[in-house]
């Protein structure tokens, strides 16, 4: 499985790349249900060339996650620019790919590249996650998120992850039962901590030069209809999943950018890559990107 992967597009294309990031389990996939990104090109092997950045975690034993969401962006930067040297640069991600995206683009523009456009799929404003007050809290945010991720995989997350395989490194061979598990279950507990670690003001250190988009789902996830209810949630985490899912801009705040547009998807926050989903948000993405060169 390659971190940056081709899924779609001319690579010799005039048009700018656009570079998707993994969401909390690291994994790329989901992306290969996007249709064509370009408006009036029938084929995935024509038009604006798109890539995805899933996480190194399922290529090596030896990676080691990062700290922090700016050690995450520099290390994904430069997985980008090893691909696209030079910007102008694209951007997009869904949920925490989108957060991760925001701050490529804070760093990219510290460089003096130029950022065209970021497009998030239902991310929120990470700078707004409350900080974890228990093991217990944690826990339970893992649970749902393992889970949920677990579930659309097809795997069953009640099967212990392999946290102690000793099996070769290679990368056929951790796609199996346990090792696989064990991976994602890292990458997504790492994830919740990075997020919540977030501090209010460090997210942008220099002027967002660029076109911000928003999609956002309508549906609110189904995670929701559960939270009000969990004691082993604070009242500010219920207080933020309540209002970041459901709040037009999910609490970003436009002025900081060149643009800001929120465009509503019809579909859940787990759901929008989905088969049902996909062709929606594929008309969208075609939309957003049709002016942008």
């Amino acid at each position: 499985m390659e971190t940056v992967l081709h899924i779609q597009g001319d690579p010799s294309s005039h048009l700018t790349p656009l570079f998707l990031v993994h969401a909390v389990s690291g994994l790329a996939l989901p992306y290969l249900r996007l249709g064509s990104v370009t408006r009036g090109e029938e084929f995935l092997d024509a038009g604006r060339p798109v890539y995805t950045i899933g996480s190194p975690i399922y290529n090596t034993k030896q990676y080691r996650l990062p700290s922090s969401l700016d050690e995450l962006a520099r290390q994904y930067v430069a997985l980008l620019k090893y691909q696209q040297p030079e910007g102008p640069y694209l951007l997009g991600g869904w949920s925490m790919g989108g957060m991760v995206a925001m701050k490529m683009a804070d760093v990219l523009l510290s460089y003096g590249e130029e950022v065209l456009k970021v497009i998030m799929l239902d991310s929120p404003n990470p700078e707004a996650t409350p900080a974890f007050r228990s093991h217990r809290e944690f826990e339970t945010m893992l649970g749902n998120a393992y889970g949920a991720v677990a579930q659309r995989l097809g795997v069953d997350a009640t099967m212990e992850p392999d946290f102690d395989s000793s099996e070769d490194d290679d990368e056929d061979l951790f796609l199996q039962g346990g090792e696989l598990l064990s991976r994602l279950h890292h990458h997504v507990s790492n994830g919740l901590r990075i997020i919540a670690n977030v501090k209010l003001g460090t997210m942008f250190t220099c002027k967002q030069t660029y076109d911000a988009v928003l999609i956002k789902c309508t549906k609110a996830p189904a995670q929701l209809s559960t939270t009000g209810s969990t004691p082993n949630l604070s009242y500010e985490r219920k207080l933020f999943q309540k209002f970041s899912f459901r709040e037009k801009n999910m609490l970003w705040d436009p002025r900081v950018f060149r643009s800001f547009r929120s465009i509503p998807i019809h579909a859940d926050h787990d759901g929008i890559l989905d088969d049902m989903a996909a062709p929606e948000l594929t008309r969208i993405l075609q939309s957003v990107l049709e002016q942008t060169g």
